[in-house]
């Protein structure tokens, strides 16, 4: 039982050491690229999250596998066939979430637009 726990331990561990790491990497990336500032923050934020819950995932089944509650190998098929709904789903929503961050983005720069518009209004006093 406590070398159950002890490999729990190293699980969520070098979980949390790979999720710096992608971190790191991904800040990284885009000091090099030439981005604008607002979308490097959405997309950094977007990839941080979609790393978080794949290795969040991963860890809970390794650790669950310790402790001999759940075995992947046995459920084969069921994780097959959820990837190949994943895939399908992944596909199908691929232009439906290109809007909403396209739409996201373009929030944003409006909005700071308007607030600098707002601002100088203000600090100019014109009406």
């Amino acid at each position: 039982m406590l070398v159950r726990i002890i490999n729990s331990i190293i699980i969520i561990i070098f979980s949390y050491i790979l999720l710096k790491l992608i971190q790191y990497l991904i800040n990284k990336i885009f000091k090099i690229t030439k981005f604008d500032v607002r979308y490097e923050n959405t997309l950094s934020s977007v990839l941080m999250s979609i790393s978080y819950y794949i290795i969040f995932t991963i860890s809970i089944i390794l650790i669950l596998r310790e402790f001999q509650i759940m075995d992947v190998t046995k459920f084969g098929s069921l994780v097959t066939g959820a990837s190949i709904v994943g895939l399908i789903a992944g596909v199908a929503s691929q232009s439906i979430l290109k809007d909403i961050f396209n739409g996201f983005l373009y929030y944003l720069k409006s909005k700071f637009r308007l607030e600098t518009l707002l601002y100088l209004m203000r600090n100019l006093e014109v009406e």
